[in-house]
C-alpha cells in the first residue's frame, strides 16, 4: 500500500484517465511496468560496459608497454 503525493486536481485527472479501471489497479500496472523496465538493460548500457572494458585493456597494455 502506498500514498500518492499529488494535488487533488492531478489525482482527479488521473482517476478520469483510468476510466472503469480502479486507480489502485492502474497504479499497480504502472509499478509493475516500471520494475520490468528497470530490469531491461538500456541500449547504452552495453556500449558503456564495452567502453569500460576497452579502457581497462588499454590500461593493462600501457602498463605492459611501460615495463618493457
Amino acid at each position: 500500500m502506498a500514498r500518492v503525493a499529488v494535488d487533488d486536481a492531478t489525482w482527479e485527472a488521473f482517476k478520469k484517465l483510468c476510466g472503469t479501471t480502479p486507480a489502485s489497479i492502474r497504479l499497480g500496472q504502472m509499478v509493475a511496468a516500471e520494475v520490468e523496465r528497470s530490469r531491461q538493460p538500456s541500449p547504452g548500457t552495453d556500449a558503456v560496459f564495452a567502453v569500460e572494458a576497452i579502457r581497462a585493456h588499454l590500461d593493462e597494455l600501457e602498463t605492459l608497454a611501460r615495463r618493457q
